[in-house]
């Protein structure tokens, strides 16, 4: 409601409230004054999954496809075959309309939680936001891709359907819901070997929480007609149905090219073969091998963020000086520039110059390199873990190391 309020404006030096209602002008105007009402602020508390859900960008960087939740399970994989003796990972777009992976690590854990003593630890590490095993530290493995305790969460959140099964062991069947005590005692002695945790939510919210034979938990997963068995002797599963009313496409791509530079790390710094899986066929590491190759794990001069970083390197110069080729890694993320790529230039520059006193401009022509760094601790621009920027002053402090490693060839 207003009104009309026919005015002419007072004397500059008369104190008039309403001057921020109207123009200064010498002639008679028409106002509409409106009653402006003052609303408190309320506080909304968006608890998991409604917060993932209502602010996806905030979590997993967009929702144009599922490529970034599925690059969280993948990832949760990866780690733990840094952490343990993981050494078969088995990933697949289309499982009977759910994406998959598994691995056979050590499992989700499935006793209770401290934090949360009326919830297994793996229904908080899936069902709650920044709950994980990497916050202090203590987790074993030199490398971590994920540490903030969101991936499988955001994941869960964002799905249709989220299911993970965990192996139960004699270590642990006693020490989770009774529901996995009954149906451990329910088997003899040799029956035990496929007996699996098994959770299953709905949008981010729990649904079922069970226990059974693998291939008999299956009906929960995929109804009673399906075409693939889930494969056995893994310790982990997990499937989910990326949510159509979330993403614009429910569908995914897979980082082969992460997955063949985790597969080389494995390789050159663990001495570990580490068989991938991906849609029914093993990724074969396609990287080339040069004919000069250094792998060296050097402490820094600054050990509060690593206590260690490794580096490998494998490298050679085409005769005709043609363009430069440059592929890099940190931690199994594609990173082909970086820190640590100027690190590996700069000493490959300097061994020349000491060695054959060279002083022109194009001393990186021809040069082929691969570049892997491998570290604790990084910093990740943003969920999505496109790009890594590394902590400069402790890789700087490595440059004359990694040079004198390449006067050594």
């Amino acid at each position: 409601p207003f009104f009309f309020l026919m005015i002419r404006r007072p004397p500059r030096s008369t104190l008039f409230p309403y001057t921020t209602l109207f123009r200064s002008l010498d002639v008679l105007i028409n106002y509409k004054i409106y009653t402006m009402e003052e609303k408190e602020i309320k506080i909304k508390l968006l608890e998991f999954p409604e917060c993932v859900r209502e602010k996806v960008g905030m979590y997993v960087g967009g929702a144009e496809d599922a490529t970034v939740i599925f690059r969280e399970i993948i990832d949760n994989s990866m780690d733990e075959a840094y952490s343990s003796s993981c050494d078969n990972i088995f990933i697949h777009q289309n499982f009977n309309g759910f994406h998959f992976v598994a691995d056979n690590g050590r499992g989700l854990p499935i006793t209770m939680s401290e934090d949360k003593p009326d919830q297994t630890q793996a229904s908080l590490a899936v069902g709650s936001l920044h709950a994980g095993s990497k916050f202090d530290g203590s987790s074993s493995g030199d490398a971590k891709i994920g540490t903030n305790g969101v991936g499988s969460s955001c994941t869960n959140a964002l799905s249709e359907k989220f299911v993970v099964l965990s192996r139960v062991t004699k270590e642990n069947y006693d020490k989770s819901i009774p529901i996995v005590k009954d149906v451990w005692n329910s088997f003899g002695p040799r029956s035990k070997g496929d007996i699996y945790y098994y959770l299953e939510y709905r949008k981010g919210y729990k649904v079922r929480e069970i226990a059974g034979k693998l291939h008999d938990l299956e009906k929960f997963i995929f109804g009673e007609k399906y075409s693939l068995q889930l494969p056995e002797g893994y310790s982990t599963y997990v499937l989910f149905k990326p949510d159509s009313e979330i993403f614009d496409s429910v569908k995914s791509k897979v980082p082969v090219k992460n997955l063949e530079y985790f597969m080389l790390i494995q390789e050159k710094f663990y001495k570990k073969h580490v068989n991938v899986i991906l849609n029914g066929e093993s990724i074969a590491g396609n990287y080339p091998r040069y004919k000069y190759e250094i792998c060296k794990t050097i402490t820094p001069a600054d050990t509060s963020y690593n206590k260690k970083v490794g580096f490998y390197i494998t490298f050679e110069v085409d005769p005709n000086l043609g363009g430069r080729d440059t592929m890099a890694s940190v931690n199994g993320l594609c990173t082909d520039q970086g820190h640590h790529v100027q690190i590996a230039e700069i000493c490959y520059k300097d061994a020349l110059i000491r060695n054959y006193n060279m002083t022109h401009g194009y001393l990186l022509n021809g040069l082929k390199m691969i570049v892997v760094a491998l570290a604790q601790e990084l910093m990740f621009d943003s969920q999505t873990k496109v790009r890594s920027e590394e902590h400069t002053s402790e890789l700087q402090s490595l440059t004359n190391l990694v040079c004198r490693l390449l006067l050594e060839k």
